[in-house]
């Protein structure tokens, strides 16, 4: 009962009328590469034929197709991630998610088409396209700040498209990767697989430059938050670009208002600039003045907007400029958004676990058949899985572990202010020094022609010096054996040559 349900809430939303809209260019290669992938698989999907029969099948497809649409009301993805998409996405990437959404909507639209035409194999197709994109929206969330996120499935052959050429592998060692579709090389007795990594990996030889090719990351450096030093990110002059490109309506509104807000925040900090330029240039007249050498120099070099996407390798400039750094807070507190780095954390070592190499005998070993090809897959699948449970696991004690020290460091917070503030007593001359000081001095002058005179006066100077009061402020940790505390202490107050026993020292 509740499956049918699902299903009529899902046929309900499958024949919502489909509302159209203009869709401008993608700001990252990899979205103009989705939407072109799904424009031909519109177009493929359109060629099935009407089943004369169809109303017997009716109720079970329009069901099937309504399942479909009701996928995309993913909590993890819908939910969870659009949650994050005020705080922390910019309006670049918000532009790129709207325009794959307008597609899934267009094909929505095509699929209630199909229904009325009665195109079974159609409809297929286009359920398998929904899917498609529905995959992408998430790669492109997830990898929009990773530049080393690669989309490990582009590669796939769907339903929505005709059969392509893949890698043929004969599963003997030593052989080379061939460019086949899978039913020739089914019939060759091989082993096909899409991308000519996973033909490597069955123990078959690729050329490199096939396997670079292959790589396909979905980030853009226009998905970052604007940087000021680096040059990257969703600033002003990747808004004005992107402005005549998005269709009037509610998101070129939002952009429009953006591009306002970062317009002020240039204007002031221009005007920072312009007044740090003169304090250089003031500086540069003072050394000239002194006859001094100065570095500075005499402007400060203007800032460009720079641009990179795809696969970044790890040594490239855009790593060492700081330009994919998470931000330590968020656009509504001045506060650190807590939850927010340990949320970023957490997925950073899920990455990291998921990339972790599998071993040797599921990657280099050569398959003697299918059967131990689909093993291998499984054995990697499991490995990667695990490892990306672990990588989560271990965020997570991280995060408890810290949580004990500064737990424990807040709690005695008061009891550190109360000795930091006896430590400074002891060591400040206007504290307990000073009073030390003031009654040696007093009793001094009281006890003029006595004996204990030459005391009072090694009492003041050894209050008058600061080699002897290291314990409050740390310099003791300074001290060696050669060269101990009560040495240093001795001959800066007593004016006296002190000699240490050395061999004792070792």
């Amino acid at each position: 009962m509740k499956r049918l349900s699902l299903s009529f809430i899902g046929f309900v939303i499958l024949f919502t009328p489909v509302t159209a809209g203009a869709e401008g260019p993608a700001i990252s290669a990899y979205v103009r590469q989705v939407l072109e992938r799904a424009d031909k698989g519109i177009a493929y999907a359109k060629q099935g034929s009407a089943v004369q029969d169809f109303l017997e099948y009716y109720l079970p497809w329009s069901q099937s197709a309504g399942s479909t649409v009701l996928s995309l009301v993913d909590t993890k993805l819908r939910i969870v991630a659009q949650q994050r998409d005020l705080p922390e996405n910019t309006a670049c990437l918000r532009v790129d998610l709207y325009l794959i959404e307008k597609k899934i909507e267009q094909v929505r639209g095509e699929l209630q088409q199909a229904i009325k035409d009665k195109k079974i194999m159609t409809i297929v197709r286009l359920q398998d396209l929904i899917l498609f994109l529905n995959e992408r929206f998430e790669h492109v969330l997830k990898g929009s700040r990773d530049p080393l996120y690669q989309d490990k499935t582009w590669w796939q052959r769907r339903l929505f498209e005709p059969e392509k050429t893949g890698w043929c592998c004969s599963g003997k060692k030593g052989d080379t990767c061939n460019e086949r579709k899978a039913t020739a090389c089914s019939v060759e007795g091989g082993i096909f697989r899409e991308t000519g990594e996973e033909c490597a990996a069955l123990g078959c030889r690729a050329d490199p430059g096939v396997l670079e090719i292959e790589k396909i990351c979905p980030f853009h450096s226009n998905y970052l938050p604007p940087s000021v030093t680096a040059g990257y990110g969703c600033d002003l002059t990747a808004l004005q670009n992107i402005i005549p490109k998005v269709s009037p309506g509610a998101l070129a509104s939002s952009n429009e208002a953006e591009k306002d807000a970062v317009q002020k925040v240039a204007t002031t900090l221009d005007n920072i600039v312009t007044r740090a330029e003169s304090f250089l240039k003031l500086q540069i007249e003072i050394d000239e003045l002194l006859g001094r050498e100065t570095d500075l120099p005499d402007s400060v070099p203007p800032r460009s907007h720079k641009e990179i996407e795809g696969c970044v390798p790890t040594g490239d400039q855009l790593w060492k400029s700081g330009a994919v750094e998470w931000e330590l807070r968020s656009n509504f507190s001045f506060e650190k958004d807590e939850q927010k780095i340990l949320k970023a954390f957490q997925e950073l070592r899920l990455k990291q676990g998921g990339r972790r190499s599998p071993p040797e005998e599921f990657m280099k070993k050569a398959s003697k058949g299918l059967l131990d090809s689909m093993l291998d897959d499984y054995g990697r699948i499991t490995f990667k899985r695990f490892s990306e449970k672990q990588g989560q696991l271990e965020a997570e004690v991280f995060a408890q572990a810290s949580d004990t020290h500064l737990s424990v460091a807040n709690t005695v917070d008061l009891l550190v202010t109360s000795v930091g503030t006896l430590s400074d007593l002891a060591r400040s001359r206007e504290g307990l020094r000073g009073f030390v000081r003031d009654y040696a001095y007093f009793l001094r002058r009281t006890c003029i022609h006595r004996p204990c005179n030459a005391r009072l006066g090694q009492v003041l100077k050894i209050v008058f010096t600061d080699e002897c009061f290291a314990y409050t402020n740390g310099d003791y940790l300074n001290d060696t054996c050669e060269n101990p505390r009560w040495k240093k202490c001795m001959e800066k107050a007593l004016g006296v040559n002190v000699k240490v026993d050395v061999s004792k020292c070792k």
